[in-house]
């Protein structure tokens, strides 16, 4: 888990984050 998701929750943070980042 280089990402750090440690639960669920904080994996769907994540993915939500990225795809903000994708968006830009």
């Amino acid at each position: 888990n280089r990402v750090g998701c440690s639960t669920p929750v904080e994996a769907l943070k994540e993915i939500r984050r990225m795809k903000d980042n994708w968006r830009g």
